[in-house]
């Protein structure tokens, strides 16, 4: 098993691995193939993975005004449950420690997602009414160092 922050460069057989992974869990939500090599060279991405499985996937954009949004966390179905959300979680805490501001949206009904993201500091600061037009609720959750 490895964990590492990816390269958009050197790890583009990983990247492809990734956003096939994605599109077969989440469709069209996914990160995709046109957007994984940006999201890793202008962001960041973040997975644990081995041989034949990618096991945890966490992709972050950033703003101008020192804020990490997280635009995905996955963990692969096969894996669910063991820790690797959090393990990659904390390994991109400690990748960006000078980031003092992270944000991200979860489904409202994503109750296991929302005990995690507040066992590692994240707060809801919003209710979000159809934020990706698919009439989903969700909530800004936000954590400040």
């Amino acid at each position: 098993m490895i964990i590492k922050k990816l390269d958009a460069t050197l790890d583009r057989d990983i990247l492809k691995r990734i956003y096939l992974y994605e599109e077969k869990i989440f469709g069209t939500a996914g990160v995709g193939q046109y957007n994984i090599s940006p999201f890793t060279k202008y962001g960041s991405t973040y997975a644990i993975f081995n041989d034949t499985d990618i096991i945890s996937v966490i992709e972050v954009i950033f703003s101008r005004d020192n804020i990490a949004y997280i635009y995905g966390v996955s963990t692969n179905e096969k894996f669910q449950n063991k820790g690797y959300a959090r393990m990659l979680m904390n390994f991109m805490f400690s990748d960006l420690k000078d980031i003092s501001i992270f944000e991200l949206t979860v489904t409202c009904s994503n109750t296991y997602a929302i005990r995690l993201y507040s066992s590692l500091g994240f707060k809801i600061t919003k209710n979000l009414d159809n934020e990706y037009f698919d009439n989903e609720k969700r909530f800004l959750m936000r954590k400040e160092k």
